[in-house]
């Protein structure tokens, strides 16, 4: 496994990018590559996810945005709602001061997949198992690349005034890759 951290100076943000390589087996199975950072917010925050046809907001401090194949995915809080589809990989938490925002470039191509806010942590999930895919197999000399930004900031997020689009933007550009331009 090979695992880079990139930051910026002056973006509040960490880039992290993930590669592993199956070398030698017939077969990997992979169940679970979590990445966890711990949380420091108010129990009584606010989550958003960027979902297909628009943002959802809740009053919970657990939220699970998963993508167990290409074309569903869920979101759990209470309740699992599952949505024909594919979602953006977007998954923001915060309180009245700060929040906080896990994104996976690619999200939907890459399940099985998920971001989750917990009471205490912020996780995103690479190869999350399910009933549907117990296990992910990864085939012999078969390489998979995964893109993951985490990203801070401060202010209130609530849910009278969600995400703004051109934080929506900020956060989604990051699933794009380089645009190059040629010169006339």
């Amino acid at each position: 496994i090979i695992c880079r951290i990139d930051a910026y100076a002056g973006v509040p943000a960490i880039r992290i990018t993930h590669r592993i390589f199956n070398s030698g087996a017939e077969t990997a199975n992979l169940t679970l590559v979590r990445l966890t950072g711990e949380l420091d917010l108010d129990p009584e925050r606010i989550s958003a996810c960027a979902l297909a046809d628009g943002v959802s907001m809740g009053h919970s401090p657990a939220v699970r945005l998963s993508h167990p194949n290409a074309d569903q995915y869920t979101v759990e809080r209470e309740e699992v709602e599952s949505f024909e589809g594919r979602a953006d990989g977007c998954l923001i938490t915060g309180d009245s001061e700060t929040w906080m925002a896990a994104t996976l470039r690619h999200f939907w191509q890459q399940f099985p997949s998920a971001l989750e806010a917990t009471p205490d942590t912020l996780n995103i999930d690479l190869f999350a198992a399910s009933k549907e895919m117990p296990a992910y197999g990864c085939r012999a000399g078969e390489a998979k690349r995964h893109e993951m930004w985490l990203t801070f900031g401060p202010g209130a997020l609530d849910d009278t005034s969600p995400p703004s689009p051109p934080l929506q933007r900020q956060l989604l550009l990051r699933h794009r890759g380089p645009r190059l331009r040629i010169s006339p």
